[in-house]
C-alpha cells in the first residue's frame, strides 16, 4: 500500500511539473509582450497587402465581410447604423462564434478612425469565454507603403496599460491562440483585397 502510495505521489508530483514547465514556456514565448517601437505588452501581427490602402481600410470598415474573412466569428451584426454608419467613431457591433448566435459572443465599439491609418475599437461584454479580461482594445493599423501596397496590423492590449497579475497570466496564455487567429484572419483578408483588386 505505501508502495503504491509513494508510486501515486512520484506520478502527481512529475505531472505537476510538467504542467509548470508548460505554463513557463508559454510565457516565456508568449506573443503577449513588448515589442519594439510599440507601446506597452501587446499582440501584433503584420502582413503586406499588394492592394491600395484605402481598399483596404474601406474593406475591414464593413462588418459584414468579416464572414469572409473570419476563422473565429461567424459574423459580426451591427447594432446602432441607425445612429451612426459602421466603421465610424461610436459604431457598435456583436460578434457571435456561432451561426445560430449561441455560445462565445461579445461587443465592440469604434472608438478613433484616422482614416487610412487607424482604426481602433474596445471590447467589452464577453460572455461564454472560459478565461475573460477588462479593459481590451484593438487596433487595425494601416500604412501606406506605396500606390499599391499596404501594411497591415492588427493589435490586442489593454487600453488602460495595467491589466492585473490575473489577467495578464491569462492572457500570456491566450495570445498563442490569438496570435493564431490574427494570423489566419490577415492571411484571408490579404487574399480576398488582392483578388478584389485584380478584377
Amino acid at each position: 500500500m505505501e508502495k503504491r502510495l509513494s508510486k501515486i505521489k512520484k506520478i502527481a508530483t512529475l505531472f505537476a511539473l510538467a504542467i509548470a514547465v508548460f505554463l513557463i514556456i508559454a510565457i516565456i514565448f508568449s506573443p503577449f509582450s513588448n515589442h519594439k517601437g510599440w507601446e506597452g505588452r501587446q499582440i501584433i501581427h503584420t502582413v503586406t497587402i499588394n492592394a491600395p490602402v484605402e481598399a483596404v481600410f474601406n474593406y475591414l470598415g464593413n462588418s459584414n465581410n468579416a464572414r469572409n474573412w473570419s476563422v473565429y466569428v461567424d459574423h459580426i451584426t451591427t447594432t446602432n447604423t441607425d445612429k451612426i454608419p459602421d466603421g465610424q467613431v461610436g459604431s457598435e457591433r456583436r460578434c457571435f462564434v456561432e451561426k445560430d448566435e449561441t455560445g462565445i459572443i461579445w461587443d465592440e465599439r469604434i472608438t478613433e478612425v484616422v482614416p487610412n491609418i487607424k482604426r481602433q475599437l474596445i471590447i467589452y461584454n464577453l460572455q461564454g469565454f472560459p478565461m475573460v479580461a477588462n479593459n481590451l482594445a484593438t487596433e487595425q493599423l494601416y500604412k501606406k507603403i506605396n500606390k499599391k501596397q499596404t501594411e497591415l496590423s492588427f493589435t490586442l492590449f489593454y487600453k488602460d496599460g495595467h491589466p492585473t497579475y490575473w489577467e495578464t497570466f491569462k492572457t500570456y496564455l491566450a495570445a498563442h491562440k490569438i496570435k493564431s487567429i490574427f494570423r489566419q484572419n490577415m492571411d484571408n483578408i490579404r487574399s480576398i483585397i488582392e483578388d478584389e483588386v485584380k478584377m
